[in-house]
């Protein structure tokens, strides 16, 4: 187990250093534009002994450590007894989606085991038989978490969505340096991404360090101490709904009066039945040939005589 924890010592919260931060999208805004380009130039620079390229590389690996952090923390949970909720952000961690579908009607928390209504729906088709569904209070703390740890997924979306927005045009008609330039001009949003990600450290960080104090997980717990807290920034595609609960009015059923149908008898009518005539088969005579006997050569026995008795000759 983690020493720093058990002596009790909080996380490392403090602010996140902005050139650093901006080097790191910057980093991955110009690698998207530039096909996978950048990220060769820079290492490649860096082996050389650029100073450039040193400093670059440094920044990205800092920020990535920090995003690395968090998830080493989620790792930890198991060792606390809190599997179920170690079970719940993994799913959040490695799913492309931010947690903010709904699954109406009545289910039961998997972290709390409570049934509430109108609860956030983490399952995915194909990838986990079970249903997971969480409470609407832990929509906040499972957003901030998917975005400190998606945030390499948030910047390429960034940089997609800004692409779009140039034309087509845009891109065939500029350079990769040329387009590069131009988005390092977007300094407004960079700086609001830098605010939405410093606030969703710090806050699952220190939620964190709660939830493994926490004997026993209660909707009422101190544990929603930081649910009212609101990101500075969330993208469009990330902003959950607000969750009240819908009460639902039973409607009145007026029972229905079941009237009898009348049974009418239908009328069987005979049918005619036809008769069936036989006609006589036509009995042919048959004709049987004579068989034609073929004769055989018959001797004539020779007739026996008397002796002495001669029959007269003709005179």
């Amino acid at each position: 187990m983690n020493k720093g924890n058990e002596n009790g010592t909080q996380p490392n919260t403090k602010s996140i250093d902005v050139e650093k931060f901006k080097n790191y999208i910057q980093y991955k805004a110009f690698d998207l534009i530039s096909d996978g380009s950048y990220k060769k130039l820079v290492v490649k620079s860096k082996e050389s002994g650029d100073r450039w390229a040193i400093q670059t590389y440094s920044h990205v690996q800092e920020i990535t450590n920090i995003i690395k952090s968090v998830i080493q923390e989620i790792n930890t949970l198991h060792e606390y007894g809190k599997n179920r909720l170690q079970r719940v952000c993994s799913e959040v961690i490695s799913c492309v989606n931010p947690p903010c579908r709904r699954r109406m009607g009545w289910n039961v928390c998997s972290i709390t085991g409570a049934r509430s209504d109108d609860c956030i729906d983490l399952t995915r088709t194909g990838k986990s038989e079970s249903v997971i569904t969480v409470h609407p209070k832990f929509t906040h703390f499972l957003t901030m978490l998917w975005i400190v740890a998606k945030f390499e997924h948030v910047c390429k979306v960034f940089t997609r969505n800004w692409l779009a927005q140039q034309g087509v045009s845009y891109q065939e008609n500029n350079t990769v340096r040329e387009m590069c330039k131009d988005f390092q001009k977007k300094t407004a949003e960079v700086q609001s991404l830098y605010n939405a990600f410093s606030h969703a450290h710090s806050h699952v960080m220190l939620s964190i360090q709660i939830y493994k104090k926490t004997p026993e997980f209660s909707i009422t717990s101190q544990t929603m101490q930081f649910k009212d807290i609101q990101p500075v920034i969330q993208p469009r595609d990330m902003q959950p709904r607000d969750m009240k609960p819908r009460v639902t009015k039973p409607k009145a059923m007026k029972p229905k009066a079941m009237k009898p149908k009348a049974m009418k008898p239908k009328a069987m009518k005979p049918k005619a039945m036809k008769p069936t005539v036989i006609k006589p088969r036509a009995m042919k005579p048959k004709v049987t040939k004579p068989k034609i006997m073929k004769s055989k050569d018959v001797k004539p026995k020779p007739r026996a005589t008397r002796p002495g008795i001669s029959k007269p000759k003709p005179v």
